[in-house]
């Protein structure tokens, strides 16, 4: 058996796999999308929409999902403003 933990909240719950399970880990993904494009597609994208943002809200995913977000939400944040 192979002793692994699953983290839930503040606490590790432990379990047991079987010595030949597949364990899976997550990566970091390629950039496909560079800041400076990602900043001139949503300027541009925003102009073409015309939509009220006097209130906007942005909604994000838990810290478990790897989507970019320390070089792409102060992009966004800072566009919205």
């Amino acid at each position: 058996m192979i002793s692994k933990h699953i983290l839930y909240g503040n606490e590790k719950i432990p379990f047991d796999l079987p010595e030949n399970a597949d364990i899976l880990t997550s990566r970091h993904v390629a950039k496909t999308l560079s800041a400076a494009t990602f900043s001139s597609t949503l300027a541009k994208k925003l102009e073409e929409l015309q939509l009220d943002l006097s209130n906007p809200a942005i909604v994000v995913a838990d810290k478990t999902r790897l989507c970019g977000y320390p070089e792409y939400l102060p992009i966004l944040v800072s566009t919205l403003q």
